[in-house]
């Protein structure tokens, strides 16, 4: 009898240190999620931006590398949470941008013609600039190849971070032809932005708008679309003895998001293929950027 309630109590004692283990291994393995992906890193999921930036002039034409990209959470194949203490393990959770890098050419900002396919990417946010870089330097490698090339100058920059109360650029609705300007707080250069097609797709499938019978978006449901969109930043290039600007508005939800506006444009200092930007997008956002050439 002795043996056998020893056996029982020892049996119990194995079972409660496993128990106890396992939820010190759970309670460790989130903390260790909570360190590596703070609660904005998980907040963002899924977000679009499609980028555009000046490389210079070949004759007339402008010649932009194009970024196409999504943002994403990787998660294990399995779909299931796998224990590891390894942040390198190809379990690890984390947010990845994918998609395409093109290089275009333009005339007029508003029509571009495809130069080369560059590259398809699948990179971490955690790495976003490092990882960028080089696309960037060989798409300027590519851009002096072609006939009286000559660089871009990047002068200036503005960030506004999403806030309406910037005052560094102005987006302005027009209520009756139902279009989104941009304009310069201190210039006449005005932008009627083109939103690309592919975009308002994407933002039909998300918030359901009310549709004609020939496809084309109700004018009440355009003028809330056109409502959504903020003031995200600006870049200002010299070409030559012309300027270019190139204006990038978005939209998404603002829960977690940490980005202050500036309060004046910054000069810049850096050459054209070393100012990378793009993944500053709100939870579940879109951005996209749109040019004008004077």
């Amino acid at each position: 009898m002795l043996n056998l309630n020893f056996g029982i109590q020892l049996s119990y004692n194995r079972r409660k240190h496993m128990t106890n283990k396992f939820y010190n291994n759970l309670i460790v393995y989130f903390l260790f999620i909570i360190i590596q992906f703070p609660t904005s890193a998980f907040a963002c999921t899924y977000a679009y931006q499609h980028s555009l930036f000046p490389m210079g002039v070949s004759g007339s034409d402008i010649i932009f590398l194009e970024l196409e990209l999504e943002r994403y959470v990787n998660t294990p194949a399995s779909g299931a949470f796998v224990f590891s203490s390894d942040p390198l393990s190809k379990n690890t959770i984390e947010t990845r941008w994918k998609g395409n890098l093109k290089i275009k050419s333009s005339s007029d900002a508003v029509n571009y013609d495809l130069l080369k396919e560059l590259s398809f990417i699948d990179i971490p946010d955690a790495e976003y600039n490092s990882k960028l870089e080089p696309y960037f330097e060989k798409a300027l490698a590519y851009a002096r190849t072609l006939p009286y090339f000559e660089e871009a100058i990047l002068d200036k920059t503005a960030k506004c971070a999403y806030d309406r109360t910037c005052t560094l650029f102005n987006l302005k609705i027009d209520s009756v032809n139902l279009i989104l300007n941009c304009q310069l707080s201190d210039s006449s250069a005005s932008k009627k932005i083109d939103f690309p097609e592919i975009l308002v797709s994407k933002y039909q499938k998300i918030a359901n708008l009310e549709q004609n019978e020939d496809g084309t978006i109700q004018n009440a449901s355009k003028l809330e679309f056109l409502r959504l969109w903020k003031p995200c930043s600006a870049r200002l290039y010299r070409i030559g003895d012309r300027q270019l600007i190139v204006y990038c508005i978005g939209w998404g939800q603002k829960r977690g998001y940490i980005g202050t506006k500036d309060q004046d444009w910054k000069f810049n200092n850096m050459p054209v293929d070393m100012y990378i930007e793009g993944n500053d997008v709100m939870m579940h956002g879109q951005r996209f950027d749109s040019c004008v050439f004077f």
